[in-house]
Order: structure tokens, then sequence, then C-alpha cells
């Protein structure tokens, strides 16, 4: 009998009442030009009865949804990349959207590039306000003080076994230490410098929580990754990483009407 061959992406959405935006997502991530994916919908106890009735009914194409209780968006993700089956785990929010290159063009970086374990891209927001947010080329030494990467990102599975996955005791800000723990094993990020990434902006949202909690949340993730901290080592990063980064980028169209928005101002674009 012959062997099913695993397929390389394996995209995780993590869904706790958004059914009304799922779907969206779903369709997005299979518009893609890339197709050797499979899609794993986690429902983290849902209680929107909308949304269970989107769950139980959702038939699409190389998806399937596990369930588990209300544990968070760390402890959803990290159920669906063990469940996965693909060496690259591509994660997303359910209210959020893919363009259609972005797998792709991860894909095309993971393949290339050995030592890279993640890659992220640009975002352009959509929703209550449109606005889009670049970054210069990937840098840990930045990565220590500000998160450059968003959250739908690819990553590597052999990549998140070594870290233990997401940190499940954080509520906001897991993406980020997710990327700094990555980056301490000596995995490096790449960021493709395209807004390929759609970020649903809502009137209020999870980010705003954590703009909320930001110096607690800042403090939590020094704490664990201290030996990153300290005045030498921190000396030691930014000597090697001004050395490698580049410090032009160029910048994307803009659509009528919308904001452009820096990593630096990123902070407040989100608030």
């Amino acid at each position: 009998m012959e062997m099913e061959v695993p397929p390389q992406v394996s995209v995780v959405i993590t869904c706790y009442n958004y059914g009304k935006y799922l779907e969206e997502a779903i369709d997005s991530v299979l518009r893609s030009t890339f197709a050797d994916i499979e899609i794993i919908v986690v429902n983290d106890g849902s209680t929107d009865p909308y949304t269970l009735q989107v769950l139980s009914e959702l038939q699409k194409p190389k998806t399937r949804v596990i369930h588990q209780a209300n544990r968070g968006a760390s402890a959803a993700r990290n159920a669906g990349t063990r469940e996965a089956r693909g060496q690259y785990i591509y994660s997303l929010d359910a209210d959020d959207k893919i363009r259609p290159t972005l797998l792709a063009r991860a894909v095309a970086v993971l393949n290339k590039r050995p030592k890279v374990g993640f890659v992220s891209c640009w975002l352009r927001a959509f929703g209550k306000r449109q606005f889009v947010v670049t970054y210069r080329p990937y840098s840990f030494y930045r990565l220590l003080f500000q998160n450059i990467m968003v959250s739908g990102s690819m990553f590597r599975k052999i990549a998140w076994e070594q870290v233990g996955g997401y940190d499940e005791r954080l509520v906001g800000y897991e993406d980020w230490e997710f990327w700094i723990s990555l980056g301490a094993k000596g995995w490096l990020g790449y960021i493709i410098p395209k807004p390929l990434f759609l970020y649903r902006k809502h009137e209020e949202s999870k980010t705003r929580i954590s703009r909320i909690m930001h110096r607690n949340l800042k403090q939590l993730i020094r704490e664990k990754h201290a030996d990153l901290y300290t005045e030498e080592r921190l000396a030691e990063l930014k000597s090697i990483w001004k050395r490698k980064t580049p410090r032009r980028v160029k910048t994307p169209k803009r659509r009528k009407g919308e904001k452009k928005q820096t990593a630096k101002s990123r902070q407040s674009a989100f608030l």
C-alpha cells in the first residue's frame, strides 16, 4: 500500500468566536499559488453559536478542524502545529488573510536558505483602518527591542520543536517571544519586502489589550531571555547585526486613502 506523502506546508488557523471571518481566511489560503498544503483550523473553545455552526458545517478542500477548550492563542497554535504534517508551518488568525503569493515566496526562502528558521513580510491593514507597515531587513538585535515580524509568518516545524513551541503563559506578544526564542537558538529570520499579510483592523482587538499590558509583557520577555539582554551581549549583537543589515528599503505603492506606517511607528498604528 502506497503511503500518503505529507504536504510541505501546514497552515494553522486559530479561531475563537470568529466564525464570521473564518471562511474568508481559509479561502485566501486556498487561492495561494502554492498548492502543496493542508489547512488545520483550531477551534479554541468558541462559544459563539454562529461560529460553532460554521465550524460544524465547514467543508473546504484540504481543511480539517480540531477542537480544544479555550486556552488562548499560544496553546491553539501549539495544538495545530502538533497536528501538522508539513515541514513548514504558517500561522494565521481566523480574522486575517494572505495574498496569493505569500506561501510560495516564504517556501522559496526556506528551501534556499537552510539557516533561516522563520519568514515574515510586510503588513497591509484593512477593515476599520487602512495602512501599510514596512520593515527593514531582519535583524536579531532589533527584534530584541521591537516585534519586527508579523504574527502571520512561516516557520520550520523542527525549529518550533527545538524551542518548545509558543509560550502558553503569555497573553499577548506570544509571537514576538517565539521569534526571539528561535533567534536565540541560532535560527535566522527573513522579511519579504512585500505587504503580503492582510491584517484586519477592528475597533478593539487583542493588540490593543497588549498595548495596555505592554510594560509587563516586555518585562516577562526580558526576564525569560535575560542572557540576551546583558550589556555585553547586547553590544556584541549590535555590532554583528550593524554589519549584516542594509539600511535602505523600497516602499510599496499605497492604495488611495491608505496611510504608510514604518516598523518604528507600528506601536501607535495598532492603538
